[in-house]
C-alpha cells in the first residue's frame, strides 16, 4: 500500500489541477465565431476558453476555436485571474493560443478593438512558440495592445505572437519584458510571408541570436509604418533595434532603443539585412564585437537600403553597412527626410512628439483634427441609468468611439465601452450607449474618436449626477446563466440593515453575500459559484419590510 500512495497523490493533484482550469475557461456570452458574428471576449476566462485543450473544452473543439472570429469588448487584466493564476504560476504561466508547430495553429481572426490585455505571464525557458498567440498561420490579429508582459521562453518567442506565417498583424503593440534564446522579438519572434503594419513595442528584450526590438527574424513579407523603442541586449549574432535578421521588405519604420551584443552583426535598425529597407531610421546606441553599425550591422544587399538614416551622435558610431549617418540636428531637420522623398502622408516631424525626430503620422494624438465631426453629445439620466447620445457627420476612416467615464471629484478616466463607427459616410449618423446601474455621485463622460490608422481626438466632456434611489431595486444577475461568477446589483432608498443571500432549490442557504448596515444608494456584489454544482439557485434581498427573491442559473 505504501508504494501506491504517490500514485494516489499524483492522481489527486492532476484532478485538482484539471478542476481549477476547467472552472477558469468560460465560453463567450455572445457571438457565433463567424465573420458576421464574432465571439465576444471580455474576460481572462474567455481568453482561456480559446486557449484551452479539448479535454477542458470539448465543444467546440480546439481546432474549431482556433479557426474562429473574435472581437474583444473590454480591457482584460491577468492580475484579476486569482486564484487560478496561482496555478498558472506553478505551471509556468499562460499556454498560448495556437501553440504547436506546424499544427494546430491559430488560423482565425482576433480583433482587439483597441482594448488592452495586461500582465500576461509566461516562464518556460525550454519551450518554443510562446506569447499570447504561439503560432499564427494565414489568420489576422489586429487592434490588440499587450501591456506589461513578462515572457520567458526558448525559441520563437514574442510579446504578442511567437510565429507569424502568411498572416497579418495590424495596429498592435506590446510593452514589458521578453526573454529567450533565438528568434526573439518584442512583438513577433519569427515572421514569414506575412505583413506587419502600424505596430510598435516598448520595454526590454534579452536573448542570444536573431533578436529584434519588434521582430527577431523577418523573411519574405512586408513590415511597414512600425517602430520599436525596446532596449535590446543579446549575446549572439543578428541583433537589431527593429529586426534582428531581415530577408523581407521594411518600409517607413524606425527604432530608437539601445542595442548591444557581445557577438557580431548588430545594428541600430537591423542586425543583418538580405533584402530591402526603405525610408527608415534609427537613433539608439549600438555596441557589438564585429560587423556592427549605426543602422545595419551586416548587409548583403547594399543597393536594397535606400533613403535611410541613423544618428551618428546618439548611436556612438560613424559607420554602418547601409544608410546615411547624420548629426542629431540634421536628424531633427525636416529637410533631411523630405528631400530624400519621404512621404508626408506617412511621416511628420515636430509638435513636441518623439523628441523632435520624425514620427509616423498615425502616432499623432493631437494637431491635425480627424476627419470626423461630432456635432452633438448629450446624456439623459433615469434613476441609476445614463444614456449617452451623439451624432457625427462626414465620417472618413472612422474606426469608432471609446466611451470614457470618471468621477467628477477624482478625475481618472476609464474606458467603459467601444462603439463601432460607420467608417466612411457623408450623412449624419446617430450613436448611443447606455451605462447601466451607475452608483450615486457626479460623473464626467467623454468620447475618444479613433480612426483606422490609430489617430484619435477627444470630444467635449459632459457632467451628470446620479441621485439616491427612490425605490428598492433588485436587478437580475448578469450574466445569467453563468460560470463560475456573476454580478448582482441592488438599490435601497433608505439606510438600513441589508441581507443578500443565495439559496438552493431546497431552501438551504449556500452563500451570505451581504449582512450589514448600508447607507442609501446602489450597490453591486459578485457571487462566485465555483464550489457549487450546476443548477437553479435563488437570491433574496431583505431590508426592513422589503423582501424580494430572484432566480439564477449556474451552468458548468
Amino acid at each position: 500500500m505504501k508504494k501506491k500512495l504517490p500514485l494516489i497523490i499524483i492522481f489527486l493533484s492532476c484532478f485538482i489541477y484539471s478542476k481549477i482550469f476547467s472552472q477558469g475557461a468560460v465560453a463567450p456570452s455572445a457571438g457565433e465565431g463567424t465573420s458576421g458574428s464574432p465571439y465576444e471576449i471580455a474576460t481572462w476566462q474567455n481568453l482561456y476558453w480559446i486557449s484551452a485543450s479539448d479535454a477542458l473544452v470539448p465543444t467546440p473543439n480546439q481546432a474549431t476555436r482556433w479557426a474562429a472570429y473574435y472581437k474583444q469588448t473590454a480591457d482584460i487584466n491577468f492580475a484579476d485571474a486569482s486564484p487560478a493564476i496561482t496555478t498558472w504560476d506553478v505551471n509556468k504561466g499562460w499556454t498560448p493560443i495556437g501553440n504547436v508547430y506546424p499544427q494546430p495553429a491559430f488560423t482565425g481572426n482576433y480583433n482587439g478593438q483597441g482594448f488592452t490585455i495586461s500582465n500576461l505571464y509566461i516562464n518556460r525557458s525550454i519551450t518554443d512558440y510562446l506569447s499570447l498567440f504561439g503560432y499564427l498561420i494565414g489568420g489576422t490579429i489586429k487592434n490588440v495592445g499587450l501591456v506589461n508582459v513578462t515572457i520567458t521562453g526558448r525559441d520563437y518567442v514574442g510579446g504578442l505572437v511567437g510565429v507569424v506565417s502568411s498572416g497579418s498583424v495590424i495596429n498592435c503593440y506590446a510593452t514589458g519584458s521578453v526573454g529567450g534564446r533565438n528568434n526573439l522579438g518584442g512583438l513577433v519572434g519569427y515572421a514569414s510571408s506575412g505583413t506587419i503594419t502600424n505596430c510598435y513595442s516598448l520595454g526590454t528584450l534579452s536573448g542570444t541570436s536573431y533578436v529584434g526590438g519588434l521582430v527577431g527574424y523577418f523573411t519574405l513579407g512586408t513590415l511597414a509604418t512600425s517602430y520599436s523603442s525596446k532596449t535590446v541586449n543579446a549575446t549572439g549574432f543578428n541583433v537589431g533595434g527593429l529586426v534582428g535578421y531581415n530577408n523581407g521588405t521594411i518600409n517607413n519604420s524606425y527604432a530608437i532603443g539601445g542595442v548591444s551584443s557581445t557577438s557580431n552583426t548588430v545594428g541600430g535598425l537591423v542586425g543583418s539585412n538580405n533584402k530591402f529597407i526603405n525610408k527608415c531610421y534609427s537613433t539608439g546606441s549600438v555596441s557589438g564585437n564585429a560587423s556592427f553599425g549605426g543602422l545595419v550591422g551586416a548587409n548583403s544587399n547594399l543597393v536594397g537600403t535606400t533613403n535611410c538614416f541613423w544618428d551618428i551622435t546618439t548611436s556612438g558610431l560613424g559607420t554602418s553597412n547601409g544608410g546615411t549617418g547624420k548629426l542629431t540636428s540634421e536628424m531633427k531637420d525636416v529637410n533631411t527626410f523630405f528631400n530624400a522623398g519621404w512621404d508626408i502622408t506617412i511621416w511628420n516631424i515636430g509638435d513636441g512628439i518623439n523628441s523632435g525626430y520624425p514620427y509616423l503620422d498615425w502616432q499623432n494624438s493631437g494637431g491635425t483634427p480627424l476627419p470626423v465631426e461630432i456635432v452633438t453629445f448629450s446624456a439623459a439620466v433615469t434613476g441609476s441609468i445614463v444614456r449617452l447620445n451623439w451624432t457625427a457627420v462626414m465620417e472618413i476612416n472612422n474606426y469608432g468611439f471609446e466611451v470614457e467615464r470618471t468621477e467628477a471629484t477624482n478625475v481618472k478616466w476609464n474606458k467603459i465601452a467601444f462603439v463601432i463607427g460607420a467608417g466612411n459616410s457623408t450623412s449624419t449618423k446617430e450613436y448611443n450607449f447606455t451605462d447601466n446601474f451607475v452608483i450615486p455621485g457626479k460623473y464626467l463622460y467623454r468620447l475618444k474618436q479613433v480612426d483606422n490608422n490609430g489617430q484619435f481626438e477627444y470630444s467635449n466632456e459632459i457632467e451628470i449626477e446620479i441621485g439616491l434611489p427612490e425605490i428598492f431595486v433588485l436587478s437580475q444577475n448578469y450574466p445569467n446563466p453563468f460560470n463560475p461568477s456573476t454580478t448582482i446589483k441592488y438599490s435601497i432608498p433608505a439606510s438600513n440593515f441589508v441581507t443578500l443571500k443565495v439559496y438552493d432549490v431546497l431552501g438551504n442557504e449556500v452563500s451570505n453575500l451581504v449582512n450589514e448596515y448600508k447607507n442609501a444608494g446602489s450597490y453591486e456584489v459578485n457571487f462566485d459559484g465555483s464550489q457549487l454544482s450546476s443548477g437553479t439557485y435563488f437570491y433574496k434581498l431583505e431590508s426592513g419590510a422589503f423582501s424580494q427573491t430572484k432566480k439564477l442559473q449556474l451552468l458548468k
